[in-house]
């Protein structure tokens, strides 16, 4: 791989690990606040607020694993030999 395009990969998953850290302290205080109103709903029993934050603690996991294909495509980007030509 040339080293201009190496760069630019490695350049692009940095961008996007920042755009992961932003919505990863947007959903924290999202779910935060999520826990707050499901807390003060009387109508709701145990079981719907835990299967509630269960659905909406898909968007946690779903970032864990873009986080995780993203350190893999770095691992990728930066185990290729780079060309010279």
């Amino acid at each position: 791989m040339p080293p201009e395009q190496r760069e630019l990969y490695l350049s692009e998953a940095e961008d996007f690990e920042e755009t992961l850290n932003l919505l990863e302290r947007d959903l924290q205080a999202e779910r935060a606040t999520l826990v707050k109103k499901l807390d003060e709903n009387i109508w709701l029993s145990c079981k719907d607020r835990e299967d509630m934050l269960d659905l909406y603690d898909t968007k946690t996991r779903t970032m864990s694993d873009m986080r995780r294909m993203l350190q893999e495509i770095r691992d990728l980007v930066v185990s290729e030999e780079p060309q010279t030509h």
